[in-house]
């Protein structure tokens, strides 16, 4: 019995060991509060924005862009293109647009551009203009309020589609990418005023990420079929549960 217990526990561990090492990347570029971007790896192109510490109780990076643009932009390493090029990923951003309806944020991968544009109604309910192929359009947010909201790209290597997910409830599927006439390639772009109007927002955090989530779910697959198998060797299960919730929450 105890030989079947080791054997199980060994079993796991590689596969957790596989699963970090395929998760490590995680966060490729990331603005926080009222962290000047430029300090955490942006490059900046415009006015400067500024620091809010205490907005509807959130620390955020004001731009205004009423009297010219800014946009701050992050280009990935040749690694990291590398990992993308076949990687799912997390395009995030917490936002409150306060006026205008140009504030910007998208992803240009190596040979497409994911973005949305964020704007506010007259009742301070939120707009959003997908910048893809399609679908195109704006997607009102009617009775969403006028505070801060998560906008959340999805994007599925498999398919080379998108989803939108807002405040955590999905918005649209099958989000196609604008392809030609890239403003970069393998980079992060965010701000405001992107076509010479004015707009302005209080950014709490932007984020671009790889998606661990394939990884985990194989490794829950591989504990499942592991505890089914061994389960009547072992004298229960809880404490595998417990192990496999740790490794999926680290």
């Amino acid at each position: 019995m105890r030989t079947k217990r080791v054997i199980w526990i060994i079993g796991t561990v590689i596969a957790a060991c596989a699963c970090v090492r395929s998760v490590g990347q995680g966060i490729i570029f990331q603005h926080l509060g009222a962290t000047d971007p430029v300090s955490e790896g942006f490059s900046a192109y415009g006015r400067p924005g500024v620091p809010v510490n205490n907005d509807l109780g959130l620390a955020t990076w004001s731009i205004d862009s009423r009297g010219g643009g800014l946009q701050y932009f992050g280009r990935l390493s040749e690694s990291e293109r590398g990992l993308l090029a076949t990687g799912d990923w997390i395009l995030s951003a917490r936002v409150r647009v306060i006026e205008g309806s140009t504030s910007y944020v998208g992803f240009f991968t190596l040979s497409e551009s994911f973005g949305l544009v964020l704007g506010v109604q007259g009742n301070g309910d939120p707009v959003v203009y997908v910048s893809s192929l399609s679908p195109s359009g704006a997607l009102f947010l009617n009775g969403a309020g006028a505070g801060y909201h998560e906008y959340e790209l999805e994007y599925h290597a498999a398919s080379g589609l998108a989803d939108l997910w807002v405040d955590g409830s999905e918005r649209l599927r099958d989000i196609r990418g604008k392809s030609g006439n890239l403003y970069a390639t393998g980079a992060v772009l965010w701000g405001g005023g992107i076509d010479g109007s004015g707009s302005v927002a209080n950014w709490n955090s932007v984020s671009l990420s790889i998606v661990p989530e394939p990884c985990t779910r194989d490794l829950f697959c591989l504990g499942g079929l592991l505890m089914g198998a061994g389960a009547w060797a072992t004298g229960g299960i809880g404490w595998r549960r417990r192990f496999l919730r740790e490794i999926r929450y680290r």
